[in-house]
């Protein structure tokens, strides 16, 4: 074990690759790339700023190699520059062994290093809780990225793939599990649809299958790909009068593909959660512990299906749901971060806290206003009023845009789409904006002092990582928010969100509803937006007339159609190279094609064994045709 010193420490969950990089061929292994600032001064460890490198790169889950370490430091010292400090000051670098052969992961486990980090972003958001509760941690992703292992080392050593543990008092138990994860990337690979969207379609319609077997799960697991693509042609070739005699609760709303797939993916819930209940139950029995004493923490993909936690929870009546914002792939560096601090032997303190604003500052300077307050298309900037906010909010979508990023893939009250509940109407309007099919649902933000007057479930849920049941007195007030099955997406609100605390509770006072919708700030196919000047373009081209920037009240001049006028600008980090004819003769002097080059960049079982500038390795690699 290395003794920490008191300083700064970086973990970074990236692929640094010259030719994946020059050839710009996207990954598929570490794809919604991050890295975490760290400070340990005597026992206390602080997570200073994440950085999730889609908001730097402006590329949407950026899944792009860095061309190399020196790349790194460049762009570090220039990220770094904000605390006065450098690469320099950096005393260690975990997560990415490329960066740092000295402090490289020594994994004497049984479970992959990718496991090891999500189970530790979710276990250790609290040291207070882990010293002091039974917790039981628990890795659902789809799959190792294979950068610190390799696939021979997998081979060779038989890590597993999904790892859990039982933590009492900070003495850890570990054990191999089972994920629902790696059925639903099958069902997003077949049906070429995200996981989310999937999600949401499966409870949009009542459409369901009839006389259709539950999935086996010892019969599935591990075959995912093949089973769901047998499952899919099955249903895939019916014709609509076929469906029809096969189905319930057809929706006409929907096309018979959308049926199809929302009837499916039904079945897919299901597996899953029988699959976790089974799971947990199995936890709780072995380990003879009592649920009602026991944090469940979360972390991995599959974490983002909402309807699973809220089923554990109430039925398991945990003490409490624990898990990171950044619960997917986007959390590595949080895992890999507190994963350090734990091998180091040390007891140390840290809590992440209950926001997730840990991202990037808006910068909204004098420059910044007098470029728009110069230009044709604003109005007046104002200052904060909290009744004027709810009045804009009452009167349609507005723009809000507030101090630190939230990380993770839930836009959370800082880079948000803000509007009110009460109609279907603005639900509709919201999903045009976004460029999203009419069915997709928008989260509320919910007062926590009022969600139990609102809702049955009674948890805060401050990451959005819960569905709840909407009383049914109430349906009728708020549909902008609701599911099909009366639920909703959650977010809960407390007087520590500041300013978005003020206006929900003035919203509450004024029309007597304590939530109001929140959306991400971003177009399909974009990454939530940092920058100021990109937010009111994206208003401009939306036809939103208010945008909110820490605070500072920003009025369009109405009817103005958004020419593309302003100076046009370049992401925070280019992480490309320019692609030269002598850089491709260097790194790939015998011209093999391009798409054995992506073949290979894509795979890192290729990428690590073979090198383009060798001859034998050309020769086994046009092979691989």
């Amino acid at each position: 074990m290395l003794r920490l010193t008191d300083g700064y420490y970086l973990s970074a969950y990236i692929t640094i690759d010259k030719l994946s990089n020059v050839y710009g061929v996207k990954l598929i292994n570490r794809h919604d790339q991050n890295i975490a600032l760290w400070e340990k001064r005597g026992s206390e460890v602080s997570l200073v700023h994440y950085w999730e490198v889609e908001r730097l790169s402006e590329k949407k889950h950026h899944s792009y190699a860095w061309y190399s370490k020196e790349q790194f430091i460049q762009v570090m010292n220039k990220l770094l520059g904000e605390y006065n400090i450098s690469m320099h000051d950096i005393n260690a670098i975990w997560g990415t062994d490329r960066l740092d052969d000295i402090h490289r992961f020594t994994n004497n486990t049984q479970f992959t290093y990718h496991g090891l980090c999500h189970v530790f972003s979710a276990l250790m958001l609290d040291t207070e809780a882990f010293y002091n509760e039974t917790i039981i941690a628990l890795d659902l992703d789809h799959a190792s990225d294979y950068e610190t292992e390799s696939y021979q080392e997998l081979e060779k050593r038989g890590y597993e793939e999904h790892v859990g543990c039982v933590s009492v008092n900070g003495d850890i138990t570990w054990f191999p599990i089972k994920s629902p994860a790696p059925l639903w990337t099958a069902a997003a690979r077949e049906h070429d649809m995200e996981e989310g969207s999937l999600m949401a379609l499966a409870s949009a319609t009542q459409c369901r299958l009839k006389s259709c077997r539950l999935f086996d799960i010892d019969e599935i697991y591990g075959n995912e790909s093949s089973f769901y693509k047998s499952f899919c042609d099955y249903y895939r070739i019916l014709q609509e009068d076929e469906f029809r005699e096969c189905q319930e609760g057809y929706d006409e709303r929907f096309s018979l593909r959308e049926n199809k797939i929302s009837a499916m993916m039904k079945m897919v819930q299901d597996y899953s959660i029988r699959m976790m209940d089974s799971l947990v139950g199995n936890i709780i029995n072995h380990y003879a512990l009592s649920a009602e004493r026991c944090i469940l923490a979360i972390a991995g993909g599959f974490g983002l299906n909402c309807p699973t936690n809220t089923y554990l929870l109430n039925k398991y009546k945990f003490k409490r749901l624990q898990v990171p914002p950044c619960i997917n792939d986007s959390g590595q560096s949080l895992g890999a971060g507190l994963l350090a601090f734990y091998q180091s032997g040390e007891k140390f303190h840290f809590s992440f806290g209950h926001d997730a604003f840990k991202g990037n500052r808006v910068c909204f300077s004098r420059e910044y206003k007098k470029e728009l307050l110069d230009s044709q298309y604003i109005k007046s900037i104002n200052e904060f009023s909290v009744e004027q906010a709810v009045a804009d909010i009452e009167n349609g979508p507005v723009i809000w845009m507030e101090g630190r990023a939230e990380i993770g893939p839930r836009a959370l009250g800082h880079r948000s789409i803000l509007a009110a509940p009460t109609s279907i109407e603005i639900k509709n309007r919201l999903n045009t904006i976004k460029q999203r099919q009419f069915w997709r649902p928008v989260a509320p933000m919910v007062l926590q002092s009022a969600l139990a007057d609102y809702f049955i479930e009674k948890q805060p849920s401050e990451f959005m990582l819960n569905v709840y049941h909407l009383k049914p007195e109430y349906k009728y007030k708020v549909p902008a928010i609701l599911h099909l099955d009366g639920t909703a997406r959650v977010q809960t609100i407390t007087e520590d969100f500041g300013r978005i605390y003020e206006i929900l509770h003035c919203y509450y006072k004024k029309c007597g509803i304590p939530m109001i919708c929140n959306t991400s700030l971003n177009d399909k196919g974009e990454a939530m937006i940092d920058d100021p000047l990109r937010a009111i373009e994206f208003a401009l081209e939306k036809g939103i007339d208010i945008v909110y920037i820490n605070g500072e009240r920003i009025e369009l001049k109405k009817g103005m159609h958004y020419k593309g006028d302003w100076k046009k600008r370049s992401p925070q980090i280019v992480l490309s190279q320019e692609v030269s004819s002598e850089l491709q003769e260097k790194l790939n002097p015998y011209h093999v094609p391009d798409n054995l080059i992506a073949k290979i960049c894509k795979s890192s079982k290729y990428r690590y064994s073979f090198d383009l500038t060798k001859k034998k390795d050309v020769e086994l690699i046009m092979n691989l045709q």
